[in-house]
């Protein structure tokens, strides 16, 4: 797809980034097309557990097998002293995905898949402008995933590939899976731009389908984030000939349009947003450091970084869920990018290979760590003064018996957590009852 718009956004990236740029509909769609790119069917992928089930859905449609490593003690990113640890038994390659906006040890990760011969790949979808030693996050992998949605509200996505062998994998990969905007979408697109233009807010909010604010009683009920999702029908998508195509529908349960490009015009709205980068990476810098004041004052341990710039304040809890159902009842804040239960619970276990020693840490991220959005800390912030852990002490850590979190062969439908966006559930009856 060849736009002025395309054009700006990928020389953009490219200045910033390093490597050739490719905009693409959807982060996942980039993801998928690095991994297409940079391994063979079969080959293995280190990973964290504690991930969006996105993350764990394109490794699969690629013909990976992820393999699940033990996150660090501290954060949740991967602990490369376990992972070199680690007997090869078959990976290929590292995903760094760099959770919340906190950066991954990219120097010693590097370092690590340079020796053995590894190929290194970033997922970009929470970071703006991290540092990990003196670089941009963002810059270390062999390829680099990045998502416009989750800090410029724009549903579209890029992949950064530094290896010009692979580019052309990339290149035919996303020619033959992209679609582009039938002619009412352009039209809808360019009303938006004129609706905004001429400042008639109602108007855009009501072309673009914004629904009115919830009430406490639309809230879903407490507990877990994880869609519902059939065993058998992930299965039977894996072993079809083309695993993209056979699991289209469950990678399509949030975004249906991953594989359309936007139109024009809201490309044109993306290059005027992405102009703003730096400014909106020092705003963010600033609201992190007040809402990681705010959340310490209000009992929680805040997971941080110096060279951070935060997506989201990670921030452990006793009680997660009072917290979330706190948010909403006081500011009507919805909590979102929660990823419980690790995705190790949640992925058929006939998918996966889990070689971590310390399960215990994942369990404490997926159970307790709520990230609290760096662009509302104002109402964040106010919501937790009015929020205190109820004298609670009671240690963050898992219990004695929760020493493994590997799938087990059948679990029920798993309910939401109250203030969080609720995803499009992926089919029908299938995907409500039997998950494995």
């Amino acid at each position: 797809m060849t736009t002025e718009a395309t054009r700006i956004l990928e020389t953009a990236l490219e200045q910033r980034f390093g490597g050739t740029a490719r905009l693409t509909p959807s982060c996942r769609l980039g993801l998928i097309a690095a991994l297409r790119a940079f391994f063979e069917p079969g080959d293995r992928l280190a990973m964290i557990s504690p991930l969006c089930e996105v993350v764990g859905l394109s490794t699969l449609a690629a013909g990976l097998t992820p393999v699940f490593v033990d996150s660090q003690d501290t954060s949740p990113t991967i602990d490369v002293d376990a992972l070199q640890g680690l007997e090869p038994d078959g990976i290929r390659g590292v995903l760094a995905t760099n959770l919340y906006g906190l950066p991954e040890a990219l120097v010693d990760l590097r370092e690590l898949c340079d020796r053995r011969g590894w190929t290194l790949i970033e997922d970009a979808a929470q970071i703006l402008d991290s540092r990990a030693g003196d670089r941009c996050v963002g810059t270390f992998g062999d390829a680099t995933v990045i998502s416009f949605k989750k800090y410029f509200d724009e549903a579209c996505g890029a992949v950064l590939c530094r290896k010009p062998d692979r580019q052309v994998a990339i290149d035919t990969f996303l020619a033959q899976r992209t679609e582009r905007t039938g002619v009412k979408a352009r039209a809808r697109a360019r009303i938006l731009k004129l609706a905004r233009g001429a400042g008639l807010g109602r108007l855009e909010s009501s072309l673009r389908g914004a629904s009115a604010p919830r009430t406490v009683a639309d809230a879903p009920t407490p507990q877990n984030t994880r869609v519902a999702l059939s065993r058998q029908q992930l299965l039977s998508a894996l072993q079809s000939d083309d695993p993209v195509e056979g699991m289209h529908e469950a990678l399509s349960m949030d975004d249906p349009a991953y594989r359309t490009f936007p139109p024009p015009a809201q490309l044109e709205r993306l290059a005027a947003k992405v102009a703003g980068w730096d400014r909106l990476a020092d705003e963010l810098r600033a609201s992190g450091a007040r809402l990681r004041a705010a959340a310490s004052e209000a009992g929680a341990r805040v997971v941080d970084s110096a060279h951070a710039c935060l997506l989201a304040v990670p921030a452990l809890f006793d009680d997660r869920d009072g917290v979330v159902a706190h948010l909403w009842r006081t500011e009507r804040l919805r909590i979102e990018n929660i990823y419980n239960p690790p995705l190790t619970d949640w992925l058929p276990k006939e998918t996966f290979v889990d070689l971590r020693a310390y399960p215990q840490r994942d369990l404490r991220w997926s159970r307790h760590l709520v990230p609290l959005p760096s662009a509302q800390a104002e109402r964040c912030g106010r919501g937790l003064r009015g929020y205190r852990q109820n004298g609670k002490t009671a240690s963050l850590d898992p219990s004695p018996r929760d020493t493994t979190t590997r799938g087990p062969d059948h679990a029920s439908t798993m309910p939401r957590n109250p203030g969080t966006t609720t995803k499009t559930r992926i089919s029908s009856d299938d995907f409500l009852g039997e998950r494995r």
